[in-house]
Parts: C-alpha cells; sequence; structure tokens
C-alpha cells in the first residue's frame, strides 16, 4: 500500500497499533487519532481511514492483531513500539498516555 508516511504499513508493530487504536473506548479513539503521525502532517485518523481501503490487509492485521493475548507483555510491547515508530513517543510518554486515557 502506497502511504504518504513512508512505509507506515510495512510495519507489524504499526499495523496492530493501528488496529488496536480502533478497538479503544470512544474518549481514546478520539485523542489517539488526533495524534499527528511523527515526520508527517497526517493524523492518525487518516492513516487508519487509508489503511482501511486495502480490505485484504486490513482484515491480516485484525488476524495479526486477534493472535495478540489481550493484556499481555507482548500487547504492551507492540502497543509502547506503535507509539515510538509511528508517534515518536519513548516509553515513559506512550505509558503516560495509556494511564491518562486508562487504555
Amino acid at each position: 500500500m502506497e502511504s504518504s508516511v513512508g512505509g507506515v504499513f510495512d510495519s507489524p508493530e504499526t499495523v496492530a497499533f493501528l488496529v488496536w487504536i480502533t478497538r479503544q473506548h470512544d474518549e481514546a479513539l478520539v485523542m489517539l487519532c488526533g495524534f499527528v503521525a511523527d515526520n508527517s502532517t497526517q493524523k492518525v485518523g487518516h492513516l487508519i481511514e487509508e489503511f482501511q481501503r486495502d480490505q485484504e490487509k486490513w482484515n491480516l492485521a485484525h488476524e495479526f492483531h486477534k493472535a495478540i493475548e489481550p493484556g499481555s507483555t507482548e500487547e504492551s510491547e507492540f502497543i509502547i513500539e506503535g507509539f515510538r515508530q509511528l508517534l515518536g513517543f519513548d516509553r515513559e510518554a506512550s505509558l503516560a498516555i495509556r494511564k491518562k486515557l486508562r487504555i
């Protein structure tokens, strides 16, 4: 998939992070979708819309995400990595955001 954010859809962590965002409660979803991607002018919500246009890749991303145990260390690590890769936040910042949003 061609994106204005080079290679964002090539990273399994970022793809899983985008799927994870769509599964959050309304307040968190709105806030997370409003963040601007690192090194880009696009908001996360726009990236999700762009990614959803390729139904096959979107479905594969959901399958990948389903294989990850909710609340597991693996899930936590891909979320932290998604925050880092997509938004440029370090571990502490991503944990603070998750705590504030209760996610």
